[in-house]
Parts: C-alpha cells; sequence; structure tokens
C-alpha cells in the first residue's frame, strides 16, 4: 500500500502540467489550485490475470503538492468538453521528466517507475477557482495496463 502514494502524487502532479495547445491554461490554472486542495483519494487498478484494486486517501500535508514544479510533464494538451462548472484537459506523460522531478522523494516501489510507458493523463478542474476536482491516469507499467483516479476531498 505504501507504493501507492507516490503514483498518487505522480498522477495528480502530472495533471498540472503543460507543454503546447489548447490546453495549455487548464493545466496551469490545475497547477496553481493544488495548493487549495486539503486531501486526494486515490484509487489504483492494474489491470491483470488477477485485478489489483487499492484505494487510500491523503492529507496533501503528507504529499506537499502545491510544492513540486510539474508544469513540463504533460506534452500535447488538449482542451475537451467535460460538464458544467468544469474545464477539463488530457495530454501525454511525460514519464522520464517527472520521474526525474520525483526520484528524491519516491519510496521503494514494486516495480521499476521507468517502466512506465504511454502513459495518459486528464484533469478537471472547477472553472470558478482552478481548484482540481479530478484527475486520471492512464497507461502501462511492466506491459500491464493500469489506472490512477484521483479526487479531491
Amino acid at each position: 500500500m505504501r507504493w501507492l502514494l507516490p503514483l498518487a502524487a505522480l498522477a495528480l502532479a502530472a495533471g498540472c502540467g503543460g507543454a503546447g495547445g489548447d490546453g495549455n491554461e487548464v493545466f496551469r490554472k490545475a497547477q496553481r489550485g493544488l495548493a487549495d486542495v486539503q486531501a486526494v483519494h486515490a484509487d489504483l487498478t492494474v489491470h491483470a490475470i488477477l485485478p489489483i484494486h487499492r484505494s487510500t486517501t491523503v492529507r496533501t500535508s503528507d504529499l506537499p503538492l502545491s510544492r513540486l514544479q510539474v508544469t513540463r510533464w504533460v506534452k500535447h494538451p488538449e482542451r475537451y468538453d467535460c460538464g458544467a462548472g468544469l474545464e477539463c484537459a488530457r495530454g501525454d506523460l511525460d514519464v522520464e521528466a517527472a520521474l526525474r522531478d520525483l526520484r528524491p522523494v519516491l519510496p521503494s516501489l514494486p516495480f521499476e517507475p521507468s517502466s512506465i510507458t504511454s502513459a495518459k493523463v486528464d484533469v478537471a478542474i472547477r472553472e470558478s477557482d482552478g481548484v482540481p476536482q479530478r484527475m486520471h491516469l492512464e497507461g502501462q507499467v511492466s506491459g500491464l495496463a493500469f489506472d490512477v483516479e484521483l479526487r479531491a476531498v
């Protein structure tokens, strides 16, 4: 369960970057809005022969997201319609850039973080204040598909 925290950090932080495209502003607002998030609930699913599902709630005092500079972690961001009162964007996660920044704070993981491939991230923020409401990360780790869903609580 201890390894879910860095995946949550990676997913939440990854949802707050941007580089090029219409979704840049949504990711920038999400980055700024992290300072107002008190806790996140993370659900992780690894799609294997026997699926693995883990969830946890993490207080941001244990994971200081507002101090991470993650605006360069998302490539090709694009805005999309996602519901009243929300702004949303998705993009490709630059795994190497994220791992380079997070490596000093990652605890021991049951897999090599560089084995994460094909990762995509999307974020939904409140239009009124830019506070992230949910983030979703999906990709492959060691050949297995995974999803991480995060919600501000």
